[in-house]
């Protein structure tokens, strides 16, 4: 049972747009996640809204949080682009070595530092 409806199906939109990206087809995507490929060109199609089971593996597949599939199959409410924004950044720092993850937080640290007029707003936000 569907959360909301998606608007002008933006689950078909979204995941024509990361088939293009990868340039991959229906059939690579449906083989890579164990689907078929009607499955697949239905929901491209817009014709079909993919299951929650479907959009985890359509998620896992494309490195992308699972929610950000969820909602664009109209599964969870919408949230806000810096909410969305966030979120993938978190979801993908996490799946990085803690070496890695230190250097990104040295690499905003200095960023932030560069920038007096934002790092004000950031060390308010933090206190």
């Amino acid at each position: 049972m569907l959360y909301c409806q998606p608007m002008e199906n933006e689950m078909a939109t979204w995941l024509n747009e990361k088939l293009n990206e990868k340039d991959w087809s229906m059939r690579e995507l449906a083989r890579r996640i164990g689907k078929s490929h009607t499955a697949i060109a239905d929901i491209a199609k817009g014709e079909m809204n993919p299951s929650p089971e479907m959009c985890r593996l359509i998620a896992k597949e494309f490195n992308v949080p699972p929610q950000q599939v969820f909602r664009r199959a109209g599964l969870l409410p919408p949230e806000t682009e810096e909410t969305s924004r966030a979120k993938e950044a978190l979801h993908l720092f996490n799946r990085l070595p803690l070496d890695d993850q230190r250097d990104i937080i040295d690499y905003m640290r200095v960023k932030l530092e560069r920038r007096p007029e934002r790092a004000g707003t950031m060390a308010e936000r933090e206190g």
